[in-house]
């Protein structure tokens, strides 16, 4: 995988490590994902506005739209800027959740890195033959 994300033998230090945390409905037991590191963390009065803001988002069905990150993250000044920096920075156009893990509210975040968009495929350029895109997924629970 790309920059060394895939090294087995640190997959405990960097900025990138194996997420604790994986998709409720992920099925396949050997996907890898991975969490920022240190994981953000917010105050009480950030988590409340984020929830609102994600469960906004849900649609009739209960799923929540992939790349909501830019809806939820509008630069309206009431998201905290260091967690808008630390996951839009990183992630760009990601999708938000939330749901509730043994009566305890947390939101999750999911991206597959597409550190090299597809778009740049209509120059001929195939980034994806050099390794898979990282998946990211971790969790940030209520305080």
């Amino acid at each position: 995988m790309w920059f060394g994300l895939d090294d087995k033998q640190d997959d405990t230090k960097g900025h990138w490590v194996i997420s604790q945390f994986r998709p409720r409905k992920e099925k396949d037991k050997t996907q890898v994902y991975y969490q920022p590191n240190p994981m953000p963390k917010v105050s009480r009065e950030i988590f409340d506005k984020l929830w609102s803001k994600v469960m906004a988002t849900k649609d009739k069905k209960g799923n929540f739209p992939s790349g909501n990150s830019s809806q939820i993250f509008e630069e309206d000044g009431d998201i905290d800027h260091d967690l808008r920096r630390d996951i839009a920075w990183d992630l760009g156009h990601c999708t938000i959740g939330a749901a509730v893990d043994k009566g305890k509210r947390y939101i999750s975040f999911f991206d597959i890195w597409d550190l090299a968009p597809k778009e740049i495929e209509k120059f001929g350029i195939d980034v994806q033959k050099y390794g898979k895109a990282p998946q990211i997924y971790f969790r940030i629970y209520e305080p």
